[in-house]
């Protein structure tokens, strides 16, 4: 568990398929803010790395590499720029992600 990684909330199996419940992220994706946004500042862009990086030490100190950081798989809190969660991220999609085995 961590601030900025998407919250695993649950799994199902049937008989042709997996499913993967997660925590709604409702603020859209990284790369939709960055694109439609004209004042994107590199204040925001700081706010922003200080929690990825935040995010993959904790993924690290737990052996596991995300292998595919990229701003479609960057998700925004929220997309009300009046919000204290306008800026605030959660790392998802670990369909590439590997846990180093010892």
């Amino acid at each position: 568990s961590h601030p900025n990684l998407v919250a695993f909330k649950a799994a199902y199996e049937s008989e042709t398929a997996v499913y993967i419940v997660e925590e709604m992220v409702p603020g859209g994706e990284l790369l939709d803010r960055i694109s439609g946004e004209t004042n994107f500042t590199e204040d925001h862009a700081a706010r922003i790395m200080r929690q990825l990086l935040s995010a993959v030490a904790h993924l690290h100190s737990l052996g596991i590499t995300h292998r595919d950081i990229k701003p479609a798989n960057i998700l925004m809190a929220s997309a009300d720029s009046s919000s204290p969660a306008f800026d605030q991220v959660k790392l998802c999609d670990f369909g590439l992600s590997h846990k180093k085995i010892k």
